[in-house]
């Protein structure tokens, strides 16, 4: 298993898997999306509960061009999506981040 370091030098827990819906599409449950959001919370150095999946990222301070590199990397090897740098930008609210990893998982 690979194990996940964030930029404060704690060790994170692993995303939690994806469960399959009756479209046959791929969903992050609850569990996962909270995981998600501690891990882009960790990224930004910011306290836990900070953000949520309304949260714009490009209304945090905290939100620079190293921190986007850092969520794109932390994506790809999470979660195996490749997103470019234009893209992740253009995510109004980290739900829409989170819509996009589904529907290319």
């Amino acid at each position: 298993m690979v194990q996940f370091v964030g930029l404060t030098g704690k060790t994170l827990m692993p995303i939690a898997p994806f469960y399959e819906t009756s479209k046959k599409e791929k969903n992050m449950d609850d569990q996962a999306r909270t995981q998600f959001l501690r891990r882009v919370e960790d990224i930004l150095q910011i306290q836990p509960g900070k953000i949520n999946g309304s949260t714009v990222l490009q209304d945090l301070p905290e939100w620079d061009s190293v921190a986007a590199l850092s969520v794109i990397t932390m994506i790809d090897e999470s979660y195996r999506v490749t997103l470019e740098g234009t893209e992740i930008l253009n995510c109004p609210t980290l739900n829409h981040l989170i819509e996009m990893i589904e529907k290319r998982s």
